[in-house]
C-alpha cells in the first residue's frame, strides 16, 4: 500500500521535499511541504496514514509478487532492467486505455478515484525524474576515465538528462495540484447515496449547473422521439445515474452509447455490453423509423425520422 502523509493540523497530503529539490536524491532535513509547496502548518508535524486501495482479488497475487522480484536489495542487472521496462510499458499502456473516453467513468468514477490516480502518477513523476539525475551522474562518472569522443557525446546525453529530469518534476508539480483539487472536491461534495459521482452523466457537469450545451439533456428529444423528454438546462439529481445503476433513467438521444472502437455497444441502462436489438424500416410517406431494445433490460427506444416530407 503506497504511504500517505498528512499534515497534523489541516489534514491535507504532505511530501517530503520542496519542489525545488524534487530532483534531488538526497534526504533533505526538515523539508516537508503541502502539495502547493508551502510550509507545514504550525505544530503540523507529518503523519503517515492508510487510505487502503479498492480490492482486486484478480490481481491480488500479482501485487505481492512486485516487492519481491523488484526488492530494494536487487539484483540489479540489465536482464532485470528490462524486465522493469516492459512492466512499466504495459502499465502505462493499460492506464491510457483506462482512462480514456470509453473507460474513465468506470475507472475514475469519484473524486476520490481521481485524487488516487493524481497520488499515484505523482510518485511515478517524482521517481522518474530521480532516476534520470541517476543516470546523468552515470554518465558524469564514466566521463572521468573515457574517450574524448565518448565524453563529448556523454557531456551532450547528461545535459539532456538533465532538462528531461527538471520538466518531470514540473509534471509532478502539476500533478499535485490535482491532487489536492481532487481531494478536496471529494471531501466538499459527497456522492449519492447509490455511489454515482455528483456529475451529470452525459457531461459531467454538477449539479445546480448548467448542462454543456452538446449534453442529451440540454438538447432533449427531437421531435418523433419516444420516450419524449424535454431539454433541461440544469443539471439536476436525476441525470446523476450512470448505467446500471438501478436509478439510472431513460435520458433522450438514444438507449446505447459506443464504448469501444470495435463498435462495442452499452445500454445506458443496465450497462449490459452488445444486447441492442436495433431495427430501421422505410414507413409511410418515405419516413423511416428506428427501434432499439435491450433484450436484458428491456428498456426500448424509438425515433421516426421525418426528413424525406419536410
Amino acid at each position: 500500500m503506497p504511504e500517505t502523509y498528512l499534515c497534523g493540523v489541516c489534514r491535507d497530503p504532505v511530501v517530503d521535499a520542496p519542489q525545488e529539490q524534487w530532483t534531488s536524491t538526497a534526504v533533505v532535513a526538515g523539508g516537508w511541504r503541502h502539495l502547493d509547496d508551502s510550509p507545514l502548518c504550525p505544530g503540523g508535524a507529518p503523519t503517515r496514514v492508510e487510505e487502503p486501495d479498492p480490492a482486486d482479488p484478480d490481481t491480488a497475487a500479482l501485487a505481492a509478487m512486485l516487492p519481491v522480484v523488484f526488492a530494494p536489495h536487487g539484483p540489479y542487472t540489465p536482464a532485470r532492467a528490462a524486465t522493469a521496462l516492459a512492466a512499466l510499458d504495459t502499465v502505462t499502456g493499460w492506464l491510457r486505455m483506462a482512462t480514456g473516453p470509453a473507460c474513465a467513468s468506470r475507472t475514475a468514477p469519484q473524486p476520490a478515484d481521481l485524487a488516487r490516480l493524481a497520488a499515484g502518477l505523482l510518485r511515478a513523476a517524482r521517481s522518474q525524474a530521480v532516476t534520470l539525475i541517476n543516470l546523468r551522474r552515470h554518465l558524469d562518472d564514466r566521463a572521468r576515465t573515457g574517450h574524448p569522443a565518448d565524453v563529448a557525446r556523454d557531456g551532450r546525453a547528461a545535459g539532456r538528462l538533465t532538462h528531461a529530469a527538471d520538466r518531470q518534476a514540473a509534471v509532478a508539480a502539476d500533478l499535485a495540484a490535482v491532487w489536492l483539487a481532487a481531494r478536496h472536491t471529494s471531501r466538499q461534495a459527497p456522492d449519492p447515496a447509490c455511489g454515482c459521482p455528483p456529475a451529470c452523466a452525459g457531461c459531467r457537469e454538477t449539479v445546480g449547473t448548467l448542462h454543456d450545451p452538446h449534453c442529451p439533456w440540454a438538447l432533449g428529444s427531437v421531435d418523433y422521439e419516444h420516450p419524449a423528454i424535454a431539454a433541461e438546462p440544469t443539471v439536476l439529481p436525476a441525470h446523476l445515474h450512470r448505467p446500471g445503476c438501478p436509478q439510472a433513467v431513460p435520458r433522450p438521444g438514444g438507449l446505447c452509447q459506443q464504448i469501444t472502437a470495435d463498435g462495442d455497444l452499452q445500454c445506458l441502462i443496465c450497462a449490459a455490453v452488445n444486447t441492442i436489438d436495433a431495427d430501421s424500416f422505410d414507413s409511410y410517406g418515405a419516413t423511416t423509423e428506428h427501434h432499439q431494445r435491450c433484450t436484458f433490460c428491456g428498456t426500448t427506444w424509438s425515433w421516426c425520422d421525418m426528413s424525406a416530407v419536410r
